[in-house]
């Protein structure tokens, strides 16, 4: 998703990324930007920090909060230390400032991607994980009632048997 309200940013981006295979959706604001997150199946953001209405950190922060994962690359006009500082500390996964180089891009996409795709395997393998522990954890408990139950009827039966035994004797 590249998020701009500069048309030929977005134009830009779109052309550079479609050209190297990727599909890309655009929005002209940060509010439409959170529109397509929630309608569409996004695996990272490219987004100018300066917009009217909700900016990029809006955007940001947003993204951190409802949908973690989801890797943000700021970009802005702006090349001040304090203003990448902040952007890093609010959680983007980097920051490209404007005129960027197509392979500054590119690169920073397919980092970012490729982390999503990294975290999407981890929590994928934690979810199989507590899946395979709660299974463990049924088996367990249905083995230790099974075994408390062998455990009384033999406690039973050696009570029969020195009960019998007695009578005999």
């Amino acid at each position: 998703l590249a998020v701009d309200d500069e048309p030929i940013v977005l134009k830009l981006i779109e052309n550079y990324l479609a050209y190297e295979g990727y599909t890309v959706i655009s929005a002209r604001s940060g509010e439409d930007a959170l529109q397509l997150v929630h309608q569409k199946s996004i695996e990272l953001i490219i987004c100018d920090l300066n917009m009217p209405g909700m900016n990029g950190l809006g955007v940001l922060n947003h993204i951190n909060q409802a949908h973690k994962g989801i890797p943000v690359i700021i970009l802005t006009a702006q090349d001040n230390i304090s203003t990448v500082v902040e952007v890093m500390k609010q959680g983007a996964f980097d920051f490209l400032t404007k005129p960027f180089e197509k392979e500054h891009l590119l690169l920073s996409v397919q980092k970012g991607l490729k982390q999503r795709q990294q975290l999407s395997h981890t929590s994928r393998l934690e979810q199989e994980n507590e899946n395979y522990r709660k299974r463990l954890e049924s088996m367990v408990l249905e083995k230790t009632a099974d075994l408390q139950r062998k455990s009384e009827e033999l406690e039973k039966f050696n009570r029969e048997l020195k009960k019998a035994h007695m009578e005999t004797v």
